[in-house]
């Protein structure tokens, strides 16, 4: 981290000027991307048997939650879901094969 960045940190925001707000707002952006592609957000579901609710769903196959409310509803992958009330817990291996396999069906019909 530059001298200058450390600097702009340590300034409170309504004393620095608009190029110095939008280089640390820059700086700051790059590093928690490149925080957040490290960490493997993939990586750490692919290692779990399970995820939990529907931002677990929405965190495996990198949606939205809307779009995995919408994918829950379908009903392509019911035989990975278990639910009892609002807990919703599913079977990260068990939903990847659905999936794959309803993509596969869908191709097929297309070909």
């Amino acid at each position: 981290m530059s001298q200058e960045i450390k600097s702009l940190k340590g300034k409170f925001v309504w004393q620095m000027t608009g190029d110095e707000l939008i280089k640390l707002l820059k700086y700051e952006n790059v590093y928690l991307s490149n925080r957040t592609n490290r960490s493997g957000a993939m990586h750490k579901i692919g290692n779990e048997k399970y995820v939990y609710g529907l931002k677990g769903i929405a965190n495996l196959l990198g949606c939205s939650v809307s779009s995995a409310t919408r994918l829950k509803r379908s009903g392509k992958i019911n035989n990975a879901i278990v639910q009892d009330g609002r807990k919703i817990i599913v079977d990260v291996q068990k939903a990847l094969s659905l999936l794959n396999d309803s993509s596969s069906i869908v191709k097929s019909n297309f070909e």
